[in-house]
């Protein structure tokens, strides 16, 4: 619905996108069976894709925000499609992260990352701006 309510706004303002590419969605509260009011607000229009800020609110206030990337999709493979698959260290060789306790994520998650991009944990510090690892 959030999505739909994207395109409209969009295609109103005059954009050409057809698809609701991505999603960024917060729940501000619990919405409720019943009436509930949409509004939309155009972030951006541009040639390749565009943003709209769609809220979704009800008797007690916001309860949906979401930020919705346009954008129209071809039949052409992705221009990675063709891409290959990183080298990553087996499980067993990596190091397991924990992160901090405050990240709830991390209680979900068993992120092992690659030896070699597993240095800083070590105080061996790398200048490679690439991370590898098992999520």
């Amino acid at each position: 619905m959030l999505a739909s309510a994207a395109l409209a706004a969009a295609s109103e303002a005059g954009s050409s996108h057809l698809h609701a590419v991505a999603l960024t969605t917060s729940f501000a509260g619990t919405c409720a069976p019943g009436p509930a009011q949409l509004r939309t607000e155009i972030r951006r229009l541009g040639r390749g894709a565009s943003f709209v800020h769609v809220t979704l609110s009800q008797l007690n206030g916001v309860a949906v925000e979401s930020l919705v990337t346009l954008a129209t999709l071809h039949d052409e493979p992705a221009r990675y499609s063709d891409a290959v698959a990183p080298c990553v260290a087996p499980l067993e060789r990596c190091v397991r992260s924990r992160g901090p306790d405050q990240l709830d994520v991390m209680r979900a998650l068993d992120l092992r990352l690659d030896p070699t991009s597993a240095g800083w944990s070590t105080g061996r510090l790398s200048t490679r701006g690439e991370v590898l690892a098992w999520m």
